[in-house]
C-alpha cells in the first residue's frame, strides 16, 4: 500500500512539474508577443499625404485612403537605402505578412495597407490594390505597380509567370539550341564571337517581353496582339540563325534577322510609350530615359541593315562585325548607363513623385526560368544515337554530363531561390542592375557548356561504334569547355555578392549561471555570406588555371568530365555546409 501511495506521489510530482514548466514555456512566449506588439506599435506611424482614393474604372477598386501606416524611421518614412528593422531591438527574429493590429476606427482593413516582411525582397511601405479580372475586347491598361512618394502601389495579387510567357519560353528553348549549333560544329573562338552577337539580341527579345508584361496590364485583345508579334518575330530570327554570318550574299540571312529584331524592339517600345503618354501620362518623366537609352541602342543595327549590304569581300565583313559588336554592346551597355545617368541627376532635379517600379517576384522568377532554359542546353547534352544492345562505356560521359547540369542547376537556385534579408533589386539601384547584367553572360556561357558537352558526347559515341561523321573535335574545344564553365562560376560569384543576408542572428536562447557573466547562444553560419562568394570565386580561378594551363594531349573526354564533375559535386556539398547554422556561444 506504501509503494502504491509513493508511486502516485511521483505521478502527481511528475504532473505538477510538466505544469508549471508548461507555464514557464507560456509565460515566456506571451513575453516575447508582448515585446513584439510594442515593436510594432512603436515602428507604425500614420501617414497623411498619400494619393485620394482611386477608383477602378473597370469594376475593380484601388483602395488607397488619405492615411497609411509606414515603418517608421528618423522621419517617419522608410527610404530605400536604410530601412528600419526589428534587428534594432532584442526580440527574437519573427517574419510578418500583415499587421493585424491597425485600428478599426481608420476605416480600412490591415490587409489594404502594409506587409512588413523578411521572407522574399526585404520591407517597403506598401499599400496594396485590386485588378479585377474583366471581359473586353480592348481595356484600359494599368500599371501593375508605381512608387508614389515613399510609398509602393502594387497589385495585391502575387504575380507569376503567365501562360503566354511560358508558350513563349518553349519557343526560345528551340531558338537558343540553334544559336549554340555552329559553336558545336566548328568549336572556334570565332564562331564563339558570333554566338555572342546572335544571343544578345536574342536574350535582349527576351528582356523585353518580359519587362512589358512586367509594368503593364491589360489582357485584352491588344495584349494578344503583342504577344502574337513577340513569337512571329521570334521564329523568323530562330529561321535565319543559321547563315547569318555566310559570306556568300545570296545565301546570308542577317538582314531578315536583324530587322525582325529592330520591328519587335520598336513595336514594344512603341506600345509601351502609347501607353504611359495616353493612359498614365504622371509616369512619363520616370521612363522617358529608359524609353530613349533602349531606342538609341538600336542606331548600329539600323546603320548596318541599311547602309552596310553584304557584298561578299572582307572589308565589307569587318566592317560589318565592328558594327554588329557596336550594337550588341549598346543593347548590353546603354540600358545600364541610361538608369545609372538618371539616378546620379536625382541630386539635381525635383523629385518624382510617381515612379514606375518592377515587381520583383516576376523579374526574379523570369530570370530563373531564362537560366532554366540554358540548362536544358546541358541536361539534354549526354543524348547520343547509340546503336548496341548492350550499354557501353561512353554512356558514362551521359551521366556525368547530367551530374553536372544537376550541380550547376543546384548551385544557381540555391542561391537564388533563397529568401534574403534584400534583394538585389531592392538592395540598392546599382546591385539591382547589376543582377539583371549578369544574367546575360551566365545564360550565354551556360548555353556554350552544354553546345560543347553534346559534340563531345556524340564524337565520343560515333567513335565508340564506328560511325561515320563529319562532327569532329577541333583545336579549341578544351577551351571553350573550360572557359565557359569557369564563367559560370564568376557569374555565380557575383550574384552571390549582390543580396544583402541578415545582419544580425537571432538569439537562441541567454543563460546566467553567474550573475557577472552572460552567454547568448546565436546561429551563424558554417560559412558567411562573403565567403560562399570567395569560394566561387577560387573555383573559378581553379577551373580556368588547370583547364587552360594543362596541354591538350593530358585532356580527354573521360578527364574533362569527371574534372567538371567532381568540381561541381564539391562546391555544392561545400555551399550546403556553408549554408547550415551551427549554434555558437558569445559573451554579453
Amino acid at each position: 500500500m506504501g509503494g502504491g501511495q509513493t508511486g502516485a506521489l511521483d505521478h502527481r510530482n511528475i504532473t505538477n512539474g510538466t505544469l508549471l514548466l508548461m507555464a514557464d514555456k507560456l509565460c515566456e512566449e506571451m513575453d516575447v508577443r508582448a515585446r513584439e506588439l510594442e515593436f510594432i506599435r512603436s515602428h507604425c506611424t500614420v501617414v497623411g499625404d498619400l494619393e485620394p482614393d482611386e477608383s477602378d474604372s473597370e469594376g475593380g477598386t484601388a483602395r488607397f485612403s488619405d492615411d497609411s501606416f509606414t515603418l517608421g524611421t528618423s522621419d517617419g518614412t522608410l527610404g530605400d537605402a536604410t530601412p528600419t528593422t526589428m534587428d534594432s531591438v532584442d526580440i527574437p527574429f519573427r517574419s510578418y505578412e500583415t499587421i493585424n493590429t491597425v485600428p478599426s476606427e481608420l476605416g480600412f482593413a490591415a490587409d489594404e495597407v502594409i506587409r512588413v516582411s523578411h521572407k522574399t525582397f526585404g520591407e517597403v511601405s506598401l499599400r496594396e490594390f485590386t485588378i479585377k479580372p474583366k471581359e473586353k475586347l480592348f481595356r484600359k491598361p494599368r500599371m501593375r505597380q508605381y512608387f508614389y512618394k515613399d510609398i509602393l502601389h502594387r497589385s495585391k495579387d502575387e504575380m507569376h509567370s503567365s501562360w503566354t510567357e511560358i508558350f513563349v519560353d518553349f519557343i526560345y528553348v528551340g531558338i537558343y539550341s540553334q544559336a549554340g549549333s555552329n559553336v558545336a560544329k566548328q568549336q572556334t573562338w570565332a564562331a564563339f564571337g558570333n554566338y555572342v552577337l546572335l544571343m544578345v539580341p536574342c536574350v535582349t527579345h527576351w528582356l523585353t517581353f518580359t519587362s512589358y508584361n512586367n509594368q503593364i496590364h491589360h489582357e485584352d485583345t491588344y495584349y494578344k496582339i503583342v504577344a502574337t508579334v513577340a513569337v512571329i518575330s521570334l521564329v523568323l530570327m530562330g529561321n535565319t540563325l543559321s547563315y547569318t554570318f555566310s559570306d556568300d550574299p545570296a545565301l546570308n540571312t542577317s538582314s531578315i534577322f536583324l530587322t525582325t529584331y529592330i520591328i519587335q524592339r520598336l513595336f514594344l517600345l512603341a506600345s509601351q510609350t502609347v501607353v504611359i503618354q495616353v493612359f498614365a501620362p504622371k509616369f512619363w518623366m520616370s521612363t522617358i530615359g529608359s524609353i530613349f537609352s533602349r531606342t538609341l541602342s538600336l542606331l548600329p543595327y539600323l546603320i548596318l541593315v541599311c547602309f552596310f549590304p553584304v557584298d561578299g569581300t572582307k572589308e565589307r565583313t569587318n566592317q560589318r562585325t565592328r558594327l554588329w559588336w557596336t550594337g550588341a554592346a549598346f543593347e548590353v551597355l546603354f540600358p545600364m548607363i541610361g538608369i545609372s545617368l538618371w539616378r546620379l541627376l536625382a541630386a539635381f532635379r525635383q523629385p518624382l513623385e510617381y515612379r514606375m517600379a518592377l515587381n520583383i517576384e516576376h523579374i526574379s522568377e523570369r530570370q530563373g526560368a531564362l537560366f532554366g532554359i540554358a540548362l536544358g542546353e546541358i541536361a539534354v547534352s549526354f543524348l547520343a544515337d547509340t546503336r548496341s544492345q548492350y550499354p557501353q562505356n561512353d554512356l558514362a560521359l551521359g551521366v556525368l554530363a547530367v551530374f553536372m547540369g544537376i550541380n550547376i542547376n543546384h548551385l544557381y537556385y540555391r542561391s537564388e531561390g533563397a529568401c534574403h534579408y534584400q534583394h538585389a533589386m531592392r538592395r540598392a539601384w546599382y546591385t539591382g542592375i547589376i543582377w539583371q547584367f549578369i544574367h546575360t553572360p551566365l545564360v550565354i556561357f551556360t548555353l556554350s557548356l552544354g553546345a560543347i558537352m553534346g559534340t563531345i558526347i556524340q564524337v565520343s559515341f560515333n567513335t565508340t561504334q564506328n560511325v561515320s561523321s563529319s562532327l569532329v573535335l577541333k583545336e579549341d574545344y578544351k577551351n571553350l569547355y573550360f572557359v565557359s564553365l569557369s564563367a559560370i562560376y564568376f557569374c555565380l560569384f557575383v550574384l552571390r555578392l549582390l543580396h544583402r543576408e541578415h545582419p544580425n542572428p537571432a538569439p537562441l536562447s541567454a543563460h546566467s549561471k553567474n550573475a557577472k557573466v552572460k552567454r547568448q547562444r546565436v546561429k551563424v553560419p558554417n560559412l558567411s555570406q562573403n565567403q560562399r562568394a570567395t569560394v566561387m570565386l577560387a573555383w573559378t580561378v581553379l577551373i580556368l588555371g588547370v583547364g587552360c594551363g594543362v596541354r591538350e594531349e593530358y585532356w580527354n573526354s573521360y578527364g574533362m568530365f569527371s574534372f567538371g564533375a567532381c568540381i561541381t559535386f564539391i562546391s555544392v556539398m561545400l555551399m550546403e555546409w556553408g549554408y547550415i547554422r551551427g549554434a555558437r556561444q558569445k559573451l554579453l
